[in-house]
């Protein structure tokens, strides 16, 4: 059974490409919903370059990388990164191959935002009236703030507008300022790291005008933006608080200084398990491409590309899983070996 399952995963992994995928994006940061400008293929292969270009200022966090003449480069054969899609009423969400991704941001030394997204509760109140609350879930404004959100994959949350709220307020109200340390009690409450508060207001021509503050690690950020529609001065606002976390957060991947190792997995006795086994590798946000190079009696031999060539890191990643057994065979060899082991639940 297992010599049958060898050549049957070796006619599979050398009848096409060895690279199996890169590391699996948390909160599905490969996917973008765009809208369906029909099932044309010319409709179709516009929502394929929107929802490229999303997906890459999620992965970046930069949201100029659309305008970079390499990039407009791949924008004719976008097709090639598209792993698959589907209709969702008006809409079509898109799922792009993760290794082919970072293959390409990698050889354009762009930085990765792999991390996860810092949670920011947003305080907006609108033409001096209450901050929009958690629970007013139709508000327009609310739901421009939160489709802005998703598309930059910022998680973000609102006030309750509890006791605690409402006193803040109306000392707000009464001639008090919001300064940092009046916001950070308020992020302390809701535990989060990040708070966004803004006061928009319309203006005697119509226009709609906001000011903004951010407070973030210890770090405050003070803005204005103002445009005829207030969706534009929302929106505007999450892609300023997504940019300036993006700068802290994205890591510049350096080929040269990449970790390529050689890692051999014992245990694997079946395509579930080959399957589990890379799955698992994925999940590492350091283990940047998997590759296999071999499968026999001896185990699953693999390649794995990391951010740090610190073979110290990968051994920690690896001991961390569960999944994972060291195999300390003393030989002198720089390649890892690890048992892999599967939990079976039921008879």
């Amino acid at each position: 059974m297992k010599k049958l399952f060898r050549l049957l995963l070796v006619s599979v992994l050398f009848g096409t490409s060895l690279t199996v995928s890169a590391a699996t994006f948390p909160g599905g940061l490969n996917t973008a919903l765009v809208p369906a400008a029909g099932q044309s293929t010319a409709g179709l292969h516009n929502a394929f370059v929107s929802g490229f270009l999303q997906v890459l200022i999620k992965i970046t966090g930069n949201s100029q990388i659309g305008a970079l003449p390499d990039i407009q480069q791949q924008l004719p054969q976008v097709e090639r990164y598209v792993q698959k899609y589907r209709y969702l009423g008006n809409n079509i969400q898109v799922a792009f191959d993760e290794h082919a991704l970072l293959t390409l941001l990698a050889q354009l030394q762009q930085p990765l935002w792999l991390s996860a997204r810092p949670p920011t509760l947003i305080w907006l109140s609108v033409a001096n009236s209450p901050p929009v609350n958690a629970g007013q879930t139709t508000d327009s404004n609310l739901i421009t703030l939160q489709n802005a959100a998703n598309v930059r994959a910022i998680p973000v949350t609102f006030p309750q507008m509890d006791a605690d709220d409402q006193a803040v307020w109306q000392e707000k109200n009464q001639g008090g300022t919001f300064n940092q340390e009046t916001l950070q009690k308020i992020a302390d409450r809701y535990h989060v790291p990040a708070i966004l508060y803004g006061e928009m207001t319309q203006q005697p021509d119509q226009t709609w005008n906001a000011n903004w503050f951010l407070s973030w690690g210890g770090q405050t950020w003070q803005w204005q933006n103002n445009s005829a529609q207030p969706e534009t001065i929302l929106s505007g606002a999450v892609t300023k608080v997504a940019d300036v976390m993006g700068q802290a957060l994205a890591v510049n991947f350096d080929q040269q200084n990449a970790g390529h190792f050689w890692l051999v997995v014992m245990g694997v006795d079946n395509l579930s398990d080959y399957k589990a086994v890379v799955n698992e590798l994925k999940r590492s946000e350091s283990v940047l491409g998997v590759s296999v190079s071999e499968v026999g009696s001896h185990g699953l031999l693999l390649q794995l590309t990391t951010m740090s060539g610190d073979q110290e890191a990968l051994k920690k990643m690896l001991d961390a899983n569960a999944h994972f057994t060291a195999i300390q065979l003393n030989d002198g060899s720089d390649v890892l070996h690890y048992q892999w082991a599967v939990v079976r639940t039921g008879a």
